[in-house]
């Protein structure tokens, strides 16, 4: 089976995101896309807001709450970064690609993270050792230099979605979908 990873601090994850999983399927590029939250996020220590994050548990809930709104079965959480020593895409691959060698792997990210592939650590491992689905992310062009093998997906084949997760931790709960929105507006409340 194929299977696209979508990785994130999901702070809180926006209906994009799930915008994002529905388009990978729909295109036939894998058979299930599965939601990695992270634990520990590598980028902490440079992005105020990925220190300063909703528990994981509460990460969890959120994505699983998306997941519901979807209705799609093969849209799925997967918490394999409970189990990984570090936030590191290559540890998540790894234990993945350990645990389940029977499917194929493709770790999804979107144009606006390919310029930072030169701060990620392991990323030659991570480029020789799965086939990337690049997704376009609105002002953020892909600008080249990646390999032939991984699939770079542009506005012409899918729907952009707008707004970030930065924008609703400033207040649009407009994207989020209403179970996400429900449980922030809920969490907000109590923090």
């Amino acid at each position: 089976m194929k299977i696209a990873l979508i990785g994130g601090s999901f702070n809180p994850p926006t209906a994009t995101h799930g915008l994002i999983g529905t388009e990978i399927l729909r295109l036939g590029l894998v058979d299930e896309v599965w939601y990695v939250p992270s634990n520990t996020h590598p980028f902490a220590g440079e992005q105020k807001h990925k220190a300063n994050r909703a528990t994981f548990r509460a990460r969890c809930d959120m994505v699983m709450g998306m997941l519901e709104d979807l209705k799609d079965p093969r849209l799925l959480i997967c918490l394999i970064e409970t189990e990984t020593p570090d936030g590191y895409t290559k540890s998540v691959l790894s234990a993945l690609q350990g645990g389940y060698p029977q499917h194929e792997f493709r770790w999804v990210t979107g144009t606006d993270c390919v310029k930072d592939f030169p701060k990620w650590k392991h990323i030659e491992w991570v480029l020789e050792n799965t086939n990337l689905i690049v997704y376009p992310r609105q002002g953020y062009p892909y600008t080249g230099g990646l390999d032939p093998k991984h699939t770079v997906l542009d506005e012409t084949q899918v729907k952009v979605g707008v707004g970030s997760s930065s924008a609703v931790r400033d207040g649009d709960l407009s994207l989020l979908t209403p179970s996400v929105a429900r449980y922030w507006a809920n969490l907000k409340e109590t923090v």
